[in-house]
């Protein structure tokens, strides 16, 4: 292990164990925030006369794969993680802590564990440590990749850069720049400025973008994509305490797609199981 892994994990310890992060709380709620009036407490009765803060955590892949450009978290990292929060916080369910913040009792220490995306390591890995640790959190599913081989636009990119034999590679989409791709350095520097530049475009100029990419690069995927979840898996986990939430049908960057799309991307009607009211901007 890395020794500022091991410093960093040594300060927030005792950081949470001495209360000094509930000090700093203090003091922001007191006097930074005091003529704040959060906007969930609008229309209510009075105004809150202190806002206590919260932490949602989001995770997206738990797997030991060793992912160069979309790495994920460990499951023995992952089950640390979850240890110190149930030792020093106070973990609760999303729209619990939602209805907490509306009443203005929320807890000290408060956070919710949220997994986006519905990757099936979500099923494999995750899952049973928060069901051995009885832990709540909230699964956001991009239903279109739910039961098939379709991958989301962001999965296809990272492919198209790890799996290339390609050593340099240009796109008509960027102006032509060149790009070399020798070292995993150097393709994570493309793929950085690749992603940055495919959020900007609006929904099917993206998805072309991502056609070019491929395009040019020919993966090999040979050891194939990052499997999704199923229906049956995302049931399972439903029965056993996890809340399922929506995270659109296609995973877009919503402020780029117009309002036909929009509405097309709600993914709360014609589903096998109901699923929560939350929208995700992406």
């Amino acid at each position: 292990m890395e020794v500022k892994q091991i410093l960093i994990r040594a300060t927030a310890r005792v950081v949470a164990e001495l209360g000094l992060d509930q000090g700093a709380n203090l003091f922001l709620e007191r006097f930074i925030y005091r003529d704040c009036q959060p906007a969930i407490s609008r229309g209510g009765p009075g105004r809150f006369s202190r806002h206590r803060r919260f932490q949602v955590l989001m995770f997206h892949k738990i797997s030991s794969d060793a992912h160069p450009f979309f790495a994920p978290l460990d499951p023995l990292q992952f089950e640390r993680q979850l240890l110190f929060l149930k030792r020093c916080f106070q973990v609760m369910d999303l729209e619990e802590l939602v209805e907490h913040c509306r009443r203005n009792d929320l807890p000290e220490r408060a956070v919710a564990i949220t997994l986006d995306d519905g990757y099936r390591d979500n099923y494999t890995q995750a899952f049973p440590l928060l069901r051995k640790h009885a832990l709540p959190a909230t699964l956001f599913v991009t239903t279109g990749s739910v039961g098939n081989s379709r991958v989301l636009w962001h999965d296809r990119v990272f492919d198209a850069f790890r799996y290339t034999k390609a050593q340099h590679c240009q796109f008509k989409r960027m102006g032509n720049t060149h790009f070399l791709l020798d070292s995993v350095a150097a393709k994570r520097e493309c793929v950085d400025a690749t992603i940055s530049f495919a959020k900007s475009l609006p929904g099917p100029a993206r998805l072309a973008f991502v056609e070019e990419i491929e395009d040019a690069l020919q993966p090999d995927l040979v050891d194939g994509r990052t499997p999704m979840l199923s229906w049956t898996e995302i049931k399972e986990m439903r029965a056993g305490g996890i809340r399922i939430g929506s995270h659109t049908r296609t995973h877009p960057i919503l402020s780029r797609i117009d309002a036909v799309q929009l509405r097309d991307e709600n993914v709360s009607r014609d589903l096998p199981i109901p699923m929560g009211v939350w929208v995700i901007t992406v």
